[in-house]
Parts: structure tokens; C-alpha cells; sequence
């Protein structure tokens, strides 16, 4: 059975506590909780406890960053630049440690009550490697087209650098190309 995942309180703050029985996703789940504990940044989900039960399974309980995650976010394109450099900028603070995130997908992005992304989702996390760098930027130029453009399919004839440039076009659609 894999990880079971809740939000709870824990001394007075919320949390998500995150339980694996005994065996392997217990074990994924431990590895996950030591790569957190490597990732203590700003734009990373904190770690509030990681434990083996006395079951032998484990729990892993980290500070609760949001409710909302990009997968329901209707972001403008400003915000969407915004959301998209704090999560470059975290990427490379990884990479720099050492660690490829390796599912940079919209539901691994949390937004914090003041808007800032904080990333979860660490259980396919693994030391860095040429291509899982490429891997991580490609998933970064995903995420800000899902964000820009909808879900893929969805995207429509959006040219990231039109041949011609239109006078009269709103501002909105530029930027969005620009940003494309």
C-alpha cells in the first residue's frame, strides 16, 4: 500500500503527514524525507519530523505551504513569470546541492498564501546527473506552457516568436508570446 497523505496539526501549526507501512514505500518514503532534509531552502517544503514507526513504517510530517497547487491556479502572465524564476532560481539551489527533483509537474507546485511556489513531491528525487538537469529545465519550459497556454493539447497556434508583430495587439498576448 503506498504512502497515506493528510493534513493534521501538529503543536499548533498545520501539517501534512505523509505514513508508509512497512516495506518498500516505507523505505521510499524514509529516502524522501533524507533528501528534504538536504533541500532546506526557501522554495522546498519544510521538514517538520521524520520517523520510523514502531510498526517499522515511517511518517514523514512537513510544514502544510498551501492548499492550492498549480494544477488549480488561473495565474495572469505577470504572476506566471513570477512563479516560473522563484522556481528556476530553487531548481538550480538543488542542482546546486546535488539533487534532481525529477517531477516537476503542476501538482508537486504548492503556492504559498503570499504566492510564492513551494516544492513537494520529492519521492522520485535522485543525485544530479546530466540528463535529469536537462530533465528538470525541460519540466520547467513545460510547467510555464501548461501555465500560459492550458493543458497540453490545449495550446492552440500560440508562436513563440510571431513573423510579424501586430500594432494593435494586447499587451497580455505579447507577453505571453514573449514569455513562450
Amino acid at each position: 500500500m503506498p504512502a497515506d497523505q493528510r493534513i493534521d496539526r501538529d503543536g499548533g501549526r498545520a501539517v501534512v503527514v505523509k505514513a508508509a507501512p512497512p516495506g518498500a514505500d516505507a523505505d521510499r518514503l524514509a529516502a524522501e524525507a533524507l533528501v528534504l532534509a538536504r533541500a532546506s531552502l526557501p522554495g522546498v517544503v519544510e521538514v517538520v519530523r521524520a520517523e520510523r514507526t514502531e510498526a517499522g513504517g515511517f511518517e514523514l510530517v512537513t510544514a502544510l505551504a498551501g492548499t492550492r497547487t498549480l494544477v488549480d491556479a488561473r495565474l495572469d502572465v505577470g504572476t506566471t513569470a513570477a512563479v516560473i524564476a522563484a522556481l528556476a532560481t530553487t531548481v538550480a539551489d538543488l542542482h546546486a546541492l546535488g539533487i534532481a527533483h525529477r517531477r516537476l509537474t503542476p501538482d508537486h507546485v504548492v503556492l504559498h498564501g503570499s504566492g510564492r511556489p513551494v516544492l513537494c513531491g520529492f519521492g522520485g528525487a535522485a543525485e544530479v546527473e546530466r540528463a535529469s538537469v536537462a530533465d528538470d529545465m525541460a519540466a520547467l519550459g513545460e510547467l510555464l506552457t501548461t501555465l500560459l497556454c492550458g493543458p497540453a493539447g490545449a495550446a492552440g497556434d500560440w508562436e513563440p516568436i510571431p513573423e510579424r508583430r501586430f500594432r494593435r495587439r494586447a499587451r497580455v498576448g505579447v507577453t505571453r508570446r514573449a514569455l513562450l
